[in-house]
This record gives structure tokens, C-alpha cells and sequence, in this order.
């Protein structure tokens, strides 16, 4: 019984992480579940949460001499450029978004510029 138990249990583990790891992908904000678009209220979270800190939700603050969003005059591929790369205090983010989440974040950052009257 003992070596027939010990058999199932590196089965039984890997099939708990592949489950663990599905459900992770799955929920995550930048998984596939919301498409490009994403959910708006989830784009704005990571918006505030990445951004919102020294840029402010409206994209207006300017904490540590951050760009005012809404009068900024960059491209769409500058934007993410400096997303990924950064540029002076602001840090890059090339490796804590997915490519999803770039896009996501360039899309709500040029709708600040249209939001503005």
C-alpha cells in the first residue's frame, strides 16, 4: 500500500499545480478572460496602481515631476516605449506588465488626452 500511495503523490501534485496555474492565468489582469479591450474597471485599477501614483487617475498630477498625461504629445509607439524603457524617475516596466497590459495602459493613457476639455 505504502508504494502504491507514493505513486499518486507526485500525480496528485502536479495535477494541483496545473490547476493552480490555469485558475492564475485565468484571473490574472493581464490573462486572455476580458480580450484586448479588458475590463474597464479592471484597466483602471492597474491604471492607479502602475501610473496613478505619480501621474494621478485624471493623468494630471505630476507627483515627481511626472508628465501631465493630458497634454502629453507622444505617439502611440512612444508611449510604449516609455512604458517599457522608462525615462528619467519613472521607472520601466518591461518586466512587471505583459504585452496586454502595455497595450492597455497606452490605449487608457491616450484617452486621458480626450478626456480632457
Amino acid at each position: 500500500m505504502a508504494i502504491q500511495g507514493s505513486r499518486r503523490r507526485p500525480r496528485l501534485v502536479l495535477i494541483v499545480l496545473a490547476l493552480c496555474t490555469g485558475v492564475s492565468v485565468a484571473c490574472s489582469p493581464g490573462g486572455n478572460a476580458g480580450g484586448p479591450q479588458g475590463d474597464p474597471g479592471q484597466v483602471t485599477a492597474l491604471f492607479n496602481a502602475r501610473c496613478g501614483i505619480c501621474h494621478g487617475a485624471d493623468g494630471k498630477m505630476g507627483y515627481n515631476n511626472a508628465t501631465d498625461l493630458s497634454t502629453s504629445a507622444l505617439s502611440r509607439d512612444e508611449v510604449v516605449a516609455r512604458i517599457l524603457q522608462g525615462k528619467g524617475t519613472m521607472p520601466p516596466f518591461r518586466d512587471l506588465l505583459t504585452a496586454d497590459q502595455v497595450q492597455l495602459l497606452t490605449d487608457y493613457t491616450l484617452q486621458l488626452r480626450k478626456a480632457t476639455p
